[in-house]
């Protein structure tokens, strides 16, 4: 399962999706709205406008100051005027070319400040980060959310999307029950939601640290040919038979699919 925050916080205006909607990666789930943001993102294309607008006329500036550098350089070498001319001329060309250079500079630096803002508005979008199935949806329009880290912290997620077609069975058992448990054993599983219909599991992963407080180990389990209709969260009963010669079962009634 995987937990959807936003990535700026905000109120929500739409929601897209419903529990129970399938979606792909890349899918707009909601929308946050955030003025600031926003706002941010129309000065910064103001800004960028008007940078333009300066390097359009400082360019018009460098080429009066060109003409009049080559128009000078032509008549110094008639004779026609001082060399001084001809070097106030020089000093002013490069002083039009190093005004175009700066105003080019502006314009990337406007440009990048645009980017970083738009990405900032697009954020504002959530998308949906996997293919899967809409489980739960918290969020509702109108309402608040944090930003991805403050929501992160206070375990605060907008909605919950997992694919089901590779759910997981989460079992613990007792530390005394894993002797002869290995990967890839194959057990029955009974769903508590749908009892008449049994399918088969195989033994994932045992995990390598034993719960002190309980005394008892997590199984990772994988469905193999599951019923339609199983859902994250759903109680399951579990049952491992164990090779010779270690012939005996281990029963477990509290295991969840994950």
């Amino acid at each position: 399962m995987t937990v959807v925050y936003a990535e700026r916080g905000g109120l929500i205006t739409t929601i897209f999706v419903e529990p129970g909607d399938t979606v792909t990666a890349g899918q707009p789930l909601l929308v946050v709205e955030d003025s600031a943001t926003q706002l941010a993102a129309e000065e910064a294309k103001l800004t960028y406008s008007s940078a333009k607008i300066s390097l359009a006329a400082a360019r018009i500036s460098q080429r009066q100051a060109k003409a009049i550098l080559g128009r000078q350089s032509e008549l110094n070498r008639r004779g026609v005027v001082a060399s001084h001319h001809l070097e106030d001329a020089e000093t002013a060309f490069l002083m039009a070319s190093n005004s175009v250079e700066q105003a080019e500079a502006a314009v990337a630096k406007a440009r990048l400040a645009v980017q970083v803002a738009e990405d900032r508005v697009s954020d504002l979008t959530v998308r949906a980060p996997i293919a899967g199935t809409v489980t739960r949806l918290s969020a509702h329009v109108g309402g608040a959310v944090l930003d991805r880290t403050d929501a992160i912290h206070d375990g605060v997620g907008l909605l919950t999307i997992a694919r089901l077609d590779s759910l997981a069975i989460d079992a613990d058992v007792a530390e005394k029950a894993i002797i002869g448990l290995e990967t890839n054993l194959e057990g029955e599983a009974v769903l508590d939601a749908f009892p008449d219909r049994p399918f088969t599991f195989a033994l994932l992963r045992v995990a390598p640290e034993v719960n002190a407080a309980k005394g008892t180990v997590r199984l990772r389990l994988t469905p193999i040919d599951p019923p339609p209709g199983i859902r994250p969260g759903m109680a399951v009963r579990v049952r491992i038979a164990l090779p010779p010669p270690n012939s005996q079962s281990t029963n477990h009634q509290g295991a969840n699919l994950q």
